[in-house]
Formats: structure tokens, sequence, C-alpha cells
């Protein structure tokens, strides 16, 4: 027990920290999952399973039945429409995943002792990437494929090969990011006779993801094979040092910076930047070092699982690469294990500070939290003053006339409500199929209408 105190510490301490994002209500995706996951009987998640359910039935254009369909169905079944329980699975899936990170990197250094597996899942557990995979519900399908390839990973360095491929499975059923998982285990055993079977399945899901049921691109999901990947790829590796999401929108080319950061976020920025460097320069300090058997591996680890979003410029966030910041993490320990140790305590003190000045920002700053917000304002006090709704009930959401419109894109106040709810689907999920919302700016204006409410926005 004593030998397992530190990794339990560890985990206590990343439950704490990513504690606040418990009370986050639902927001945008989160009403279409559970809209499409809902259930009358027993035979309806079997269902769940049938491409037929997400491609056609739900409209959906990916493939994600476990952690989608199925997973919000289960939860739903047991804990109703409360957010709070949610957001609590994902953030133990989260710490799972910590413990995972630490297992596989004991796996690849058993000789290492306790410290390289430790900052293995330090730098993983901390990484402030994870708040909005662990705030936004319908973003377990980022930490599911994550369970699901580590656990494959780990079950074929073990050499059981038939519990590896029932993961993989798993993995591809959870989300289209795990097809490169063959890739990643090739450089473990490249013996074809074991990848075969990987193959195999492989084949057949891209045939019937994006073949039969063709995948149809949108706005955000444009592939862009281009030089503009080596800008994405920039922006996840600023992140999964440490630097917040928000920080994007003003840096520009040639890390020049937009004036109204240092305006509106003046003591935040120093603090970040100062941190940023220091971090930066103590690994630089400590890749001087003897590299260690399979350092490399995870290094390719972290490529091979942004393959499938860098070429998404359009998309990128720093969630998408919860599953590749498990090799980061790693390939970052191995460096700093051999190191000298006040490079190690150096490196876990300006990390450690890193993470709390951008979680604390992105608390402050980020769509998701002002959305959970909105939902919070208005949904709920909507359903306080509707409990029921007869059926074919119009409702009609107005603009808060004293809330000052910013710009057409931005809009005024039901626009912004009706991004945050997903739109019909938040009240189709409570108040049944038949419901139809009108928002103004965003609809035309309903000619008749059951129910007329104002959205607002409070600081």
């Amino acid at each position: 027990m004593k030998s397992k105190l530190p990794l339990i510490i560890l985990l206590v301490a990343i439950f704490l920290f990513y504690s606040p994002l418990l009370f986050l209500n639902f927001i945008q995706d989160d009403f279409f999952c559970l809209l499409i996951s809902k259930t009358n009987n027993l035979k309806d998640f079997f269902v769940f399973f049938t491409p037929e359910h997400s491609f056609i039935t739900s409209h959906y254009t990916f493939y994600r039945p476990l952690t989608t369909q199925f997973y919000f169905g289960v939860m739903q079944k047991i804990f109703g429409l409360q957010p709070f329980f949610f957001h609590f699975a994902s953030l133990l899936v989260h710490l799972l995943n910590v413990f995972l990170v630490y297992k596989l990197a004991k796996l690849f250094f058993p000789k290492a002792g306790r410290l390289l597996p430790l900052l293995s899942a330090f730098i993983y557990g901390f990484s402030q990437n994870h708040i909005v995979a662990i705030g936004w519900a319908s973003n377990m399908q980022e930490l599911g494929v994550t369970t699901f390839i580590l656990l494959s990973t780990i079950f074929y360095r073990k050499n059981f090969i038939f519990y590896s491929l029932i993961f993989f499975i798993l993995a591809l059923l959870s989300k289209e990011t795990a097809i490169t998982l063959p890739l990643l285990l090739f450089f473990i055993n490249p013996k074809p006779k074991k990848l075969i079977p990987f193959g195999l399945i492989l084949a057949y899901y891209l045939f019937v993801h994006f073949i039969k049921f063709r995948f149809t691109e949108t706005e955000n999901y444009q592939l862009i094979v281009n030089f503009q990947a080596l800008n994405t790829l920039k922006w996840y590796i600023w992140w999964g040092i440490g630097l917040p999401e928000m920080f994007m929108d003003y840096i520009g080319p040639r890390f020049s910076i937009v004036p109204n950061l240092w305006r509106f976020f003046f003591k935040e920025s120093v603090a970040i930047f100062s941190l940023f460097g220091l971090l930066s320069l103590t690994l630089i300090t400590s890749a001087i070092t003897k590299i260690k058997k399979f350092s490399f591996f995870f290094l390719a680890f972290y490529l091979i699982f942004l393959l499938p979003i860098i070429f998404f410029p359009q998309n990128k966030y720093p969630y998408h690469q919860t599953t590749a910041l498990a090799g980061f993490s790693i390939f970052l320990a191995c460096f700093l294990a051999s190191s000298k140790k006040y490079l190690i305590v150096s490196f876990v003190l300006f990390f450690g500070l890193l993470q709390i000045f951008s979680r604390n920002l992105t608390l402050q700053t980020n769509p998701m939290i002002q959305r959970s917000k909105l939902v919070t304002q208005n949904l709920d006090i909507f359903r306080k003053q509707y409990p029921t709704l007869p059926e074919n009930s119009i409702i009609y959401i107005k603009n808060d006339p004293n809330y000052p419109k910013i710009n057409d894109i931005w809009g005024g106040t039901a626009k912004q409500l009706s991004i945050a709810v997903s739109r019909e689907d938040s009240f189709k999920l409570y108040y049944g199929d038949s419901v139809r919302v009108f928002f103004e700016g965003k609809d035309p204006t309903p000619k008749n209408f059951s129910v007329e409410f104002t959205a607002t926005i409070q600081k």
C-alpha cells in the first residue's frame, strides 16, 4: 500500500483540480446525444450499434455508438437528466486514463522505477487540455476512446492479442480516431500474423463508415491536406505544454501577439508566458540526457494519434488530443526522469503552476463555461415555469432588448441561447418531438405561438 500512496495522492489531487467542472450544465451537443439515446426497451440498446441508426435514423455524422447512444442511454436510465453525474463519470474515466498512462509507462520502462511512470501520470493528469473533455458531457467520446486505446496497447505489449483486439473494437465503436491504432501496434511488434485480425476489422470499419455510409464534410470537418497541418501541429504542442486554448485567438504567425490580449488579460498573460518560457527552458535542458529505449516510440504515439485531426484546421481544439497526450506525456517524462533532481523539481513546479493559471483563464473565457451558464439562466428557468407543454406547442424565444448587440455574428441573446441549447434538441428532449421552437434573429417570427420567452445573459 505504501508504494501506491504517491499515485493515490496524485489521483486525488487531479480529482480536486477538475472538481469545478462537476457543476456545469448540459450544453450544445449534449442535448443532441441525449435526444438520440432515448430508449423504450432493452432492444433499443442493441439497435444503437447498427450503422443505420447513427447515419440514417439519428442523422448523425459519425458512428460512435458505444460512447454516444449506448453511454447516454444507460446514464439516462440510471441518473435521469442530471448533468452532475455525467461530469462525475467523465472525471472518473479521466482518472482511469491517468492510471493507464502510469501502467503503460511502467510496462515499457520496467527498470526506471516509479519516477518515470509518476511523472507521466502527473503530466497527463494535470494537463489543462482535458478541461473541455471532462466538462462537456458529449466528449465522453474522447475519454472513452482513449481508455480502450490504452488498454489495447497494454495488452498487445503483453502479447495478449485477443484482449488487445477486443479493446481495439471497443475503441472503434467509441470514435473514429482509433483507426491509427494498428500503426502504433506495428511499432511494438511488426509480425504480420498478429496484425492481420486488426487489419481485417479496420478494413470493414472503413468500408462501413466512409464508403457504404459516406462521411459528410461540414464547415468544421473539411479535410485540408497542406502546410496548414504544421500550424495545427504547433498549436497542439503548445496546448500540450500548457498554453490555454483562447490564446489561439490572440497569437498570430511568428508569435505576433494581438494587443487586446495584454489589454484584457495582462496579469494572466504575463504569468502564463513566463511559466511557459521557464518550462520550455527546463525541457530543453532536460533533453540533454541519455535517451531511453522506447522514448521516441512515445513521440510516434503522439504523432500517430494526431494524424486523424491535424488535417482539419477548422476544427482544432485541445480536447481532440486527449489520446495523443498519453504519448506526449510519457515522451516528456522519459527525458525528465534521467535529469538532475533540481530540473525535475523545477519542471513539476512550473508545469503545475502553468496548468493552474491556464485552467483558471479557461474557466473564465471558454465558450463551454459561458454557455453552461446560459442554459442554467434560461432553459432551467423555462422548465420551472413550464413543467409540461401540450403537444405541437410552438415556443418563441425573444431577444433581451436591454442586452447590447455586439455584432451580427454574435447576434442577440436568443441566438446565443440557440447555440447553447442545440436549437430545438433541448426542448424536444424535455417536451417531446412535436414541440417547435423559433429563435429571434435565427428563425422567422411565427404567426402563432403557445409560449413566449425572453432569453437573458447575466454576468
